[in-house]
């Protein structure tokens, strides 16, 4: 439970530009999309790829077709993104390092 020992400085480096809390009301769906988007999340949540949130902020979920016919789930964090301060030292890529080094 170390996040919950500092979540105000987590919360306080989420809103360091004056931001406000984003929450995106859910999507309309399809009866079918609605039972595909249940079981996916029911098998990320088994495998712990995810877990239950009570957080105010929110993204959207959509579904988007593959050129296969198959649906892939996808969240929408367009405003997330248009809020959220980009690192100014980002990590470099693993492509990039040469051999050897660890």
């Amino acid at each position: 439970m170390v996040l919950g020992n500092f979540l105000l400085v987590l919360l306080m480096d989420l809103c360091f530009r004056g931001c406000y809390t984003i929450f995106i009301p859910p999507y309309r769906m399809a009866q079918a999309e609605l039972r595909k988007l249940k079981v996916q999340l029911q098998e990320l949540l088994d495998k712990g790829f995810i877990r239950p949130s009570v957080s105010p902020w929110g993204a959207p979920v959509l579904f988007v077709k593959k050129k296969d016919g198959s649906m892939r789930m996808c969240i929408d964090y367009r405003q997330l993104n248009k809020v959220t301060i980009m690192n100014k030292y980002p990590l470099p890529h693993t492509v990039l390092r040469p051999r050897g080094i660890p």
